[in-house]
């Protein structure tokens, strides 16, 4: 699900007409546009029922997999100005959008469960995201590369999907897609992990 800009509202539609983002505006039946095709946001971000019975109807047809899911928010917010300046140092004191990596250490995962990262180092970048992939090698690090897998740049509503599928997910500290998460994961029985206040035993 990308981005609902409510400036740019029929651009979701108009590219990706499938998309959960297109759904989710055509049920908005009781938002007014303002002018220029923009809807309000107040509108546009407080019809959580509504999202939720989109994104119900296409995780029924998936089957709920024993994991715990990382939404990592790498790119443009570790990779490309301003935000690089702002989380110059992420790996070790995070920022608004990344935790900082040693949190992770905080996580007793049981064997038998698969931990999958989700991401997109692409995300407004022009160039190689070499903070990004950084982030990632060093994820790899901590928990060790037979215990966690990487899925980089897909179509933001299979993650998505794939995320609110999972047993626990840990969404990103920050963002509009993280929030989006947290709204919607308790919906749909995925209990929430906070790394940085979570000592607990992940079964």
């Amino acid at each position: 699900m990308s981005r609902i800009h409510p400036w740019y509202p029929m651009h979701h539609c108009k590219y990706f007409p499938t998309s959960i983002a297109c759904e989710y505006l055509k049920s908005l039946s009781n938002c007014s546009i303002a002018y220029n095709g923009k809807y309000k946001e107040d509108c546009i971000y407080n019809h959580i029922d509504k999202l939720e019975h989109v994104v119900g109807n296409r995780l029924r047809k998936m089957p709920k997999k024993h994991r715990l899911a990382l939404h990592l928010r790498l790119g443009d917010t570790v990779d490309a100005e301003p935000f690089k300046t702002w989380c110059k140092n992420a790996l070790k004191e995070g920022c608004k959008y990344v935790y900082p990596i040693h949190v992770y250490n905080r996580l007793q995962i049981a064997s038998n469960l698969s931990v999958v990262a989700f991401t997109n180092t692409k995300k407004g970048t022009n160039e190689y995201a070499r903070n990004s992939h950084n982030y990632i090698l060093n994820l790899y690090n901590q928990f060790g590369n037979n215990q966690i897998s990487v899925i980089d740049n897909r179509f933001a509503d299979d993650d998505l999907l794939d995320m609110l599928s999972s047993t626990y997910l840990i969404p990103s500290r920050g963002g509009e897609f993280a929030n989006v998460l947290r709204k919607l994961a308790p919906r749909f029985n995925v209990t929430l992990v906070n790394p940085e206040r979570h000592n607990a035993f992940i079964k």
